[in-house]
């Protein structure tokens, strides 16, 4: 969650997506990457020094509510869930702050981790973006 809240706090009008992964450090705390820019659509994440074997989960934000999405800002998309279920040799949970400073959790189904049909939960309530 300190990274989510981070970007939003550096770059608070910033109109783009911000992606990071989340790794242990050699003491076993865990890291966030420094999260690359994307677009307002999209954003690729930033790996630990150790490469991509090395991420136990995702990160990154939606910049700001965007006109049409109808609270697309707001959910995962299915390129955030399959960045999650597609992380080999196993699924990984990615987390998501919407421009409401809503934080979210998505965990991949262990019994299905590559069809988008794992558990969404709230960790952080905020506000939703306008439905137009």
């Amino acid at each position: 969650m300190d990274a989510l809240n981070w970007v939003y706090q550096t770059y608070p009008t910033a109109n783009a997506e911000y992606a990071g992964t989340i790794f242990p450090d050699s003491n076993g705390n865990y890291v966030a990457t420094v999260p690359n820019p994307g677009t307002e659509a999209e954003s690729n994440p930033s790996y630990p020094p150790g490469g991509y074997s090395q991420v136990d989960a995702y990160y990154h934000t939606h910049g700001q509510c965007t006109k049409g999405m109808n609270g697309g800002n707001d959910v995962f998309s299915s390129g955030d869930l399959l960045n999650a279920d597609f992380h080999y040799p196993h699924a990984v949970p990615a987390f998501l702050e919407t421009p409401g400073h809503k934080i979210l959790r998505y965990d991949p189904d262990p019994n299905d981790p590559r069809h988008k049909k794992g558990a969404t939960t709230t960790i952080q309530s905020g506000c939703d973006c306008p439905r137009n």
